[in-house]
């Protein structure tokens, strides 16, 4: 009898979080631009690249992980925050492995949506790197005093 309880509660776990990733995947899929990126620990030291996707709204970029099953977004970088490094070449074994040929790493540091210091690299095609340049350059000064009005 207690055997029979156990299974059903795992049947149901299960099937929840399969609920929970194909929501995901299908909410946050077609919603963005496919990116990879990795964010840098407490120690600075850079974690894992991730497959992504990010979207780019008025006020933040919202960072998804493809493999995960979080109901939202992964990360959020203020977008007035947000500082790009140059673009460099692939230049580890690591990089090298992930990213695609013709694909560039980009260095940046922003605050996230907690007001917390981030960092970390986004590997980017030159399109995806000229579209968020752009958009991080674009940030109009507008949409900056808005918020900051918020929370004075």
């Amino acid at each position: 009898m207690v055997w029979k309880l156990l299974v059903a509660a795992l049947i149901v776990f299960v099937l929840l979080i399969a609920v929970a990733a194909v929501y995901r995947f299908f909410v946050f899929r077609g919603s963005g631009v496919p990116i990879v990126f990795r964010m840098c620990g407490r120690e600075g030291q850079p974690g894992q690249w991730s497959h992504g996707i990010m979207r780019f709204t008025e006020d933040s970029g919202q960072l998804v992980k493809l493999f995960s099953i979080r109901p939202r977004f992964d990360v959020e970088l203020d977008r007035a925050s947000i500082h790009l490094d140059a673009s460099r070449k692939p230049q580890t074994s690591g990089e090298l492995a992930v990213l695609e040929p013709g694909e560039l790493v980009v260095s940046f540091e922003a605050d996230d949506r907690r007001g917390r210091k981030v960092s970390g690299d986004f590997g980017l095609d030159t399109q995806t790197h000229a579209a968020m340049r752009s958009w991080v350059e674009a940030c109009s000064i507008q949409s900056v005093k808005r918020r900051r009005a918020r929370f004075y």
